[in-house]
């Protein structure tokens, strides 16, 4: 019986002094410099990504232009044409070098897009067990492959067909739906479960839409003024630079 007793005794001891322990409070705010290390990062990737598909769709073009016409100007403010002395021979010529540019970029976003859904699928199953390093890193790699891909087609007059593997690789290993997974992700962790995560996640895509919508135009003055060798060493700088 007294021993009975004294393990009762023992369990209210316990029981008091947990109930004496206090927890850590949850963050209620948004934990400011991961915030704005993630924007800043948004912001540069957003850039780098919008001009990458700008400078595929001229450079496509302009390689395609040169093998009909055999001599092309880059112009991105108006409709490039190869050789103007015939209009009708021109006309046909732009409408075949438009129809194998956007046959081309079709193949490149099926290749990218079947292969990243088993990307994401991959990412999105193990983004616990990752960790939200890995869960950027993974993406990012293969981005960045196939921006390096890109500036070697362009810098050393390759075969087109060399962009599949930059294709591949972003496409195995998430491409860009990956990185902006791993950037929710990662701003639902560092932001609390209340209106703030909205207004967080809000900021995020409004920045991402703006810088998106202003670098097209700046894109396109650059291929114009510099060939496509600086905006592809752009693309490829941003995406290694994280």
């Amino acid at each position: 019986m007294e021993q009975h007793k004294e393990e009762y005794q023992y369990i209210q001891r316990a029981d008091s002094s947990l109930a004496g322990t206090k927890r850590p409070p949850k963050p209620n705010t948004i934990e400011k410099l991961p915030y704005v290390l993630i924007n800043t990062f948004i912001i540069i990737f957003t850039v780098s990504d919008r001009n990458r598909v700008v400078l595929l769709n001229q450079y496509l073009y302009h390689r395609f232009a040169r093998d009909v016409s055999g001599n092309v100007s880059i112009d991105t403010t108006s409709r490039p044409c190869g050789n103007e002395s015939d209009l009708a021979s021109s006309e046909s010529d732009t409408s075949r070098v438009q129809r194998m540019t956007s046959s081309m970029i079709m193949n490149f976003e099926l290749v990218v897009s079947l292969l990243g859904v088993l990307g994401s699928l991959f990412l999105g199953t193990f983004s616990t067990s990752l960790g939200r390093k890995a869960q950027l890193l993974i993406p990012i790699s293969g981005y960045t492959v196939r921006a390096l891909s890109i500036l070697a087609v362009a810098f050393w007059d390759l075969p087109l067909s060399w962009l599949y593997v930059g294709c591949v690789a972003e496409g195995i290993m998430g491409g860009a739906p990956g990185v902006y997974l791993g950037v929710f992700l990662y701003v639902s962790d560092i932001t609390p479960r209340n209106r703030k995560r909205t207004l967080g996640l809000a900021l995020l895509e409004g920045i991402r839409g703006i810088m998106g919508s202003g670098i097209n135009i700046a894109s396109g003055q650059m291929i114009q003024r510099a060939t496509f060798l600086v905006p592809a060493s752009f693309t490829a700088s941003g995406a290694t630079l994280w």
